[in-house]
């Protein structure tokens, strides 16, 4: 399933109907190591690539370092910027 608001992906990547097994046997939950045909897509949320990689919403959000730049809701979800400090390293530290 997409994210909300996001388009539906092309019908090659229908977690119900896809023939291709490219995509059926692409690992995209990098967390869990599961291929896109095991993961259960009516919980996970999916994120294709505009070069053809699958994810899951959770994976794409670890691999891009969210938490860094994010915070997150009780719910799950991540609402606001997080403020960024950039101090020089001092090497005599």
């Amino acid at each position: 399933m997409p994210l909300m608001g996001e388009k539906c992906p092309p019908p090659k990547y229908c977690a119900e109907c896809t023939t291709d097994d490219n995509v059926k046997n692409q690992v995209v939950d990098l967390i869990m190591q599961e291929s896109f045909a095991e993961v259960d897509w009516t919980f996970e949320r999916m994120i294709v690539l505009a070069c053809g990689h699958v994810y899951t919403a959770d994976s794409l959000d670890h691999l891009m370092e969210m938490k860094e730049y994010y915070e997150m809701d009780l719910t799950g979800q991540w609402v606001v910027l997080k403020t960024i400090t950039s101090q020089p390293s001092d090497p005599k530290r």
